[in-house]
């Protein structure tokens, strides 16, 4: 256990995620590839339909604990979309965090995400929804084209509201 973890000031948090992925004790969480905390427990939920993992973030990422903040578990995928987690191969899987809003509350529980997020819409971009009949092979991260030059990203896919056409 690193000595910044030991600190009295350190914040414990919960994070509920439907798959562990090999996760174990000690592992670390990162931000931007920094270590801010360690996984301290990994236990199945009460009702066995997912897992819960105990994390203390050393006192100098406890803000990261509050409404907003996103927790996933990075491991290798390759796809076409999209290559990453590469360095899990070597030096095993790790929690990593993506802070909320620096105004948001303090909170101790967090659903963590299945997948990393695809990113955010970068300032002056264009979000736009298309309705097609059919996903098309279509998935979260694939580039979109435009003659040749790539201008943008899938973020997600999925049913409309009406589960009549995909979004």
């Amino acid at each position: 256990t690193p000595l910044t973890l030991i600190d009295s000031e350190a914040v414990e948090v919960a994070i509920h995620f439907k798959e562990g992925h090999g996760l174990s004790i000690g592992d670390q969480v990162q931000h931007r590839g920094i270590v801010v905390g360690e996984v301290t427990a990994v236990d199945l939920d009460a009702e066995f339909d997912g897992v819960t993992v105990q994390v203390r973030l050393a006192a100098s990422a406890g803000r990261l604990a509050r409404a907003g903040t996103q927790f996933w578990i990075e491991r290798p995928t390759v796809s076409a979309a999209q290559v990453r987690g590469l360095d899990t191969l070597v030096g095993g899987r790790y929690i990593a965090v993506s802070p909320g809003p620096m105004d948001g509350a303090e909170v101790t529980e967090f659903d963590g995400l299945q997948d990393a997020p695809a990113g955010e819409l970068p300032e002056g971009g264009l979000e736009i929804v298309l309705e097609a009949t059919t996903r098309g092979g279509l998935r979260r991260g694939v580039p979109v084209v435009y003659r040749g030059l790539p201008i943008g990203r899938v973020f997600s896919v999925g049913l409309a509201s009406d589960s009549a056409t995909i979004d």
